[in-house]
């Protein structure tokens, strides 16, 4: 009859004991997040002081466990006591079997983490900004003041780097790299922006090199004065847009202001497509800008589209294919909106941009930062609610109608990105960031995971590699990285 209780108290201290490994698990697993994700406090003090937002789920995760461990920790001792020496030494390692199913139960409640696998090294000289990134292949490419350094996405180890010569420093790059060729102008302190040169991704090496005549004026430090359309390089100065070979540098064809008191303003290019806006002012200072679509082999004229705006108007292309456009008028009065233009150049949607988050738009150095998404048939935009919240909010690129928004919360929205078939968003507070993987089209979360990092810039962009999710500071001076790589999830 003893025996038999025995073998009972035996089985009941043993599944206690599994009980006790998984719920230890998720109380220390749930302590560390608040470490590494809320700085080791979260909430508000009796003070009514705010320490910012819990991990996700923390408070469930902690009240769960807890309890969980007061009942099953002296339940699982009794037990095993009551089987017996050889009932304790089993319950030491068979605890240990509850550690991987309280790991996998807490990351489906808090969502799973992902590690930085790689870090480029940070900068060691003042002024050292990210002028802007371009992948190609495995590789992602960072321009600075002075030159580009590539990495590859995988793993982090430098492939190549191309200092430009001189004294010389960087004052513009095309908004993309198109079958691995990048285009970068530069000047010296004293001259201006006007010299321009094709570069080679895989080998970091100039294909050619182009001058802009003093007589066609600078170029200019503006963003989007380079661009590449199919096969076509493509210069804004102020008086023309000339067209060159991307791989040989030859000329094809050059366009002039249809005015003298026109200007080019930028030049985007799309797949098939080469987009040149055209800025005009009257006599009274009000200016209009005319959007140029042109063929990127030949420059002819494919169509034309006068931006609708009242007044004074700052325009910015989000996309160049699909077409988008953020459109703010200037007056105090004025209205920011986004414009999608078809490919005959019809505005198929207008997007007021009131409920849009202000930081959608930043101004870029060479390349601005945009947190805005743009899928074949939506734009996808952070936006405030009215008890000013966050969340993500699609539309439709055919009639602007609201397709879907994500619930609202309190973080801000600290970045979007396209990568094939998701949409990318991340939210980040302290050192930590979460990453959420959204069905473009129902905006449903697929996945999420949570990624410490490496001191977190305010100008954050997420550049999906096909290895690699990269991370990229505006900033590269310590303690920040310019690219930190996080794993596929």
């Amino acid at each position: 009859m003893r025996g038999t209780v025995n073998v009972k108290w035996l089985v009941i201290g043993l599944v206690a004991a599994v009980g006790v490994g998984l719920m230890l698990t998720l109380q220390v697993r749930d302590w560390i997040v608040m470490g590494t994700e809320a700085g080791g406090s979260c909430g508000s003090s009796s003070r009514g002081i705010s320490s910012g937002p819990c991990p996700q789920n923390w408070a469930t995760i902690f009240i769960l466990s807890l309890f969980s461990l007061m009942a099953l920790v002296p339940l699982s001792i009794y037990g095993l006591l009551k089987a017996g020496r050889v009932g304790c030494l089993a319950g030491v390692l068979v605890a240990a079997i509850g550690i991987y199913p309280g790991a996998v139960l807490f990351d489906a409640m808090h969502g799973r983490s992902v590690e930085v696998t790689w870090a480029s090294p940070s900068d060691t000289v003042s002024d050292a900004e990210t002028e802007g990134v371009w992948t190609s292949g495995g590789l992602v490419v960072r321009a600075r003041f002075d030159g580009l350094t590539a990495f590859d996405a995988g793993s982090g180890g430098q492939r190549w780097q191309s200092l430009l010569p001189g004294r010389d420093v960087l004052c513009g790059m095309s908004r993309t790299a198109v079958d691995g060729i990048g285009m970068l102008a530069e000047q010296t302190t004293s001259t201006r922006c006007s010299r321009v040169s094709a570069v080679d991704l895989a080998t970091g090496r100039s294909l050619w090199n182009a001058t802009i005549p003093p007589e066609e004026a600078s170029i200019g430090t503006d963003a989007d004065k380079l661009a590449i359309a199919g096969d076509t390089a493509m210069i804004r100065t102020q008086r023309t847009l000339q067209a060159l070979g991307a791989r040989d540098g030859k000329p094809r064809w050059k366009r002039v202001p249809r005015s003298p008191l026109c200007r080019y303003s930028w030049v985007a290019g799309g797949t098939n497509l080469a987009i040149a806006a055209e800025r005009c002012n009257d006599q009274d200072g009000i200016s209009t800008e005319v959007l140029r679509a042109l063929d990127p082999a030949t420059g002819r004229e494919r169509w034309s589209l006068r931006i609708p705006a009242v007044g004074n108007a700052n325009v910015t292309p989000i996309s160049a294919d699909p077409l988008v456009l953020h459109v703010r008028e200037t007056d105090q009065r004025g209205t920011t909106s986004l414009l999608a233009v078809n490919a005959e150049g019809k505005i198929t949607a207008t997007i007021p941009a009131a409920a849009v988050d202000g930081s959608a738009v930043l101004p870029g150095r060479s390349i601005p930062v945009f947190r805005i998404a743009v899928t074949g048939d939506a734009v996808i935009a952070p936006t405030r609610t009215e008890k000013a919240g966050h969340q993500v909010t699609a539309y439709a690129l055919a009639d602007g109608r609201r397709l879907w928004a994500t619930k609202e919360s309190r973080d801000s929205v600290s970045a979007l990105a396209v990568d094939g078939q998701d949409i990318i968003m991340a939210t980040a507070r302290f050192d930590t960031m979460k990453l959420r993987i959204l069905d473009p089209a129902t905006g449903a979360e697929r996945r999420s995971a949570t990624a410490p990092l490496r001191r977190i810039d305010s100008r954050l962009q997420l550049v999906p590699a096909p290895t690699a999710l990269v991370v990229v500071s505006g900033t590269g001076m310590t303690p920040y990285h310019p690219l930190q790589g996080l794993p596929r999830f």
